[in-house]
C-alpha cells in the first residue's frame, strides 16, 4: 500500500477518536454510584429518611429529626443504634446492613454526624436541664404516668396512640 494512503487512514483514526468520545459511552457523570459508595449526607437522607422524618428532617408521618430538644436529648449512641437497629414496636426499620438494612456503618456515622452538625442548636438549650432519652436507672412508674398524663397525653392521646 502506498505510503500516502496509510498516512492518511492513521491521521483519520487519530482525529476521529483521539480525544473523542465514543457514541454511547458514558462519562464519569453519567455513572451511577453504588449505594455503599455514597458518602453525601443529603443524598443518604433524601433517600432513606426524608419519606419518614421529612425534607431538611422538619417531621412528616415521624418524629422531625431537626429539633434542637431531641438533638440535645439524644446522645450520638442512641441515634446511631435506632439509625443502625431500629425502634422496636414502632415502624422505624433497622437500615444497618448488618441487621438487614442498606446502609455501612459509615453511613450512619455520616448521618449522625451530620443532622448534629446541621440541626443541633446547643445554644438555645442553654441553662434547662432536659432529662435523658434513654433512662439508664429504672424509673417511679406512678410518676412516669402523671408526667406523660401533663405533658405529653394532650398530643400523644392518652394510651400514647395519638390524640383522638
Amino acid at each position: 500500500m502506498k505510503t500516502w494512503f496509510l498516512s492518511l487512514l492513521m491521521g483519520l483514526t487519530l482525529a476521529l477518536n483521539g480525544g473523542c468520545r465514543l457514541p454511547g459511552r458514558p462519562t464519569n457523570a453519567d455513572i451511577v454510584p453504588k449505594p455503599a459508595d455514597v458518602r453525601d449526607f443529603v443524598a443518604i437522607y433524601n433517600l432513606n429518611c426524608a419519606g419518614c422524618h421529612g425534607t431538611d428532617g422538619k417531621g412528616n408521618a415521624a418524629l422531625g429529626l431537626a429539633n434542637p430538644v431531641y438533638l440535645t436529648i439524644a446522645s450520638d449512641e442512641t441515634i446511631r443504634r435506632a439509625i443502625a437497629s431500629g425502634v422496636k414496636k414502632s415502624l422505624m426499620p433497622a437500615f444497618a446492613k448488618s441487621a438487614g438494612g442498606t446502609l455501612t456503618d459509615e453511613q450512619i456515622e455520616i448521618l449522625v454526624h451530620e443532622m448534629r452538625a446541621r440541626w443541633a442548636k446547643p445554644d438555645e438549650m442553654l441553662g434547662a436541664n432536659p432529662p435523658l432519652y434513654v433512662a439508664v436507672e429504672p424509673g417511679n412508674a406512678e410518676r412516669g404516668a402523671d408526667a406523660f398524663a401533663t405533658f405529653c397525653a394532650g398530643c400523644h392521646g392518652a394510651g400514647g396512640k395519638g390524640a383522638a
